[in-house]
């Protein structure tokens, strides 16, 4: 199960943090279902929390309870220190952060190791067939017997078993040679 923490950005848009962060998302504030009395805001003395955030099979909702960064886009850690430059908050706020649990974030997995859109490699996990008067795709599941967390059409929230990372990399390298891809 992963470990959930909540931060409040300071004006630096620095936190010290000894561990790279699977997720970061914003917290909405004035949700109804955190803080006291749904009023989070800017308060660093009111610390956010969700009622599931130990329930491994339930996730807040982008746009509803918080607000889903990308890494990179909105958010970096190097060397011990999250940075925080997420356009969807102007003003101080909580972030919701996740660590890793032995899974990683499948995105990654699909640019830096497969070359594939995390979209376009997501199909591979269970496979994907689709057919008009033109064209047909298929793309066989590839992901059979490895572990993954999340569904594939959610690919920006899928994770995959960090022992399986390299098995699965393996079949969708040797399936791309061999359809002339690569």
């Amino acid at each position: 199960m992963s470990r959930i923490q909540y931060f409040f950005v300071p004006e630096s848009r620095a936190i010290s943090m000894s561990e790279k962060p699977l997720w970061v998302q914003t917290v909405i504030p004035q949700n109804p279902i955190i803080g006291v009395d749904g009023s989070v805001g800017d308060n660093p003395d009111i610390t956010p929390s969700f009622p599931r955030d130990e329930d491994t099979h339930w996730a807040p909702l982008h746009h509803q309870h918080v607000f889903y960064e990308d890494q990179i886009h909105d958010w970096t850690w190097k060397e011990g220190h999250l940075r925080y430059f997420s356009r969807a908050a102007k003003a101080k706020v909580w972030i919701r952060v996740e660590f890793a649990d032995g899974f990683v974030n499948f995105s990654d997995v699909a640019r830096s190791r497969c070359g594939l859109d995390a979209a376009e490699c997501a199909k591979y996990v269970e496979g994907f067939e689709r057919s008009t008067d033109k064209i047909r795709l298929v793309y066989p599941a590839l992901g059979e017997g490895l572990r993954f967390r999340g569904a594939p059409k959610a690919c920006h929230h899928l994770r995959i078993h960090e022992d399986d990372v390299n098995e699965f990399v393996r079949r969708v390298i040797k399936h791309l040679t061999k359809i002339g891809a690569l």
